[in-house]
């Protein structure tokens, strides 16, 4: 008898220490996809990133828990807390994604297995070090990044959208809202000054993420991986809230040779989303999930 591969929704909250953080994922497939011409995009294995990118208020939820995240900078802006983390130091949000994967802002994937370590020596890709240590929060990989952005969600092909709003057409400026083909920055309609709420960041990309052409630049691991954390530079692509420029041609050919930052620079531009990858189950493990969801659900019913 064959079975089909049982569909599980992942849940987006985590808890450490009594301290609890909810976060939207959306899952990133199509395995046998290639690179954009750009040399971008192409990810051989499935993977989550964030809908939205992370908001100042998960951030101080972590930060009043474990102060080793660090400190971002200050936001002279003054907006609400559901907005986008700016002020963000590339650091900083390695550490909130070992935080979000061990609750231990010093122990994760960005770890020497004691201390804090952007360059780990352990070498594992995201999917390795899953693999092995169970779900895990990484700051995206350029193509985890890009293929999310870009890539059209049809299947595994080249094919890539000129625009993180799923279009070749560019997006209408917006200071905030969902509607579709519409992104946070300074164009010919508005001038923001402040990122928006990460929710009402502008239309969504194929894959279901928001922002990714707007708001706020958003880190990548970047081709910058070896080095000292404090002076290696990292990799940064979308655009943010109160530039123009980058949008006077398409967003993925602007930016396909990533604006580098100093890992330890803090700017009212910078935010970051996060990855998630969680272990492929043995079919063994996935067929008994499953077994066990169906008697759940049959004893569900004969209680009803």
């Amino acid at each position: 008898m064959m079975f089909a591969w049982c569909l599980v929704a992942q849940a987006g909250i985590v808890t450490h220490g009594g301290t609890t953080i909810t976060m939207d994922f959306v899952e990133i497939g199509n395995t046998g996809n290639s690179n954009d011409d750009t040399g971008y995009g192409a990810v051989d294995y499935v993977y989550s990133i964030g809908k939205y990118e992370v908001s100042q208020n998960q951030w101080d939820t972590v930060q009043a828990h474990d102060s080793g995240i660090g400190s971002a900078g200050v936001w002279s802006g003054n907006q609400p807390a559901s907005t986008a983390q700016a002020f963000e130091a590339w650091n900083n949000a390695a550490r909130f994604a070992n935080w979000l994967t061990t609750g231990d802002a010093n122990l994760g994937y960005y770890s020497d297995g004691t201390s804090y370590d952007s360059s780990p020596s352990h070498g594992l890709s995201h999917k390795q070090y899953a693999d092995a240590n169970g779900t895990a929060y990484f700051v995206p990989t350029e193509n985890e990044w890009y293929k999310a952005a870009y890539h059209q969600n049809d299947g595994d092909t080249g094919n890539y959208f000129n625009w993180s709003t799923g279009s070749d057409t560019k997006p209408t400026d917006v200071i905030s809202g969902t509607i579709v083909g519409t992104a946070v920055f300074n164009g010919s309609n508005v001038t923001p000054t402040v990122p928006a709420d990460v929710d009402q960041s502008g239309g969504l990309s194929p894959y279901g993420t928001m922002g990714q052409g707007g708001n706020v630049f958003e880190f990548n691991e970047g081709d910058w991986e070896i080095g000292d954390a404090g002076s290696v530079n990292r990799g940064r692509r979308g655009g943010f809230w109160g530039e123009s420029g980058w949008m006077s041609v398409n967003d993925r050919g602007a930016m396909s040779g990533t604006r580098p930052t100093g890992a330890s620079a803090e700017n009212n531009r910078h935010g970051f989303r996060l990855t998630r990858v969680i272990p492929e189950p043995s079919s063994f493990a996935l067929l008994m999930g499953c077994l066990m969801l169906s008697v759940a659900g049959a004893k569900r019913r004969r209680t009803s």
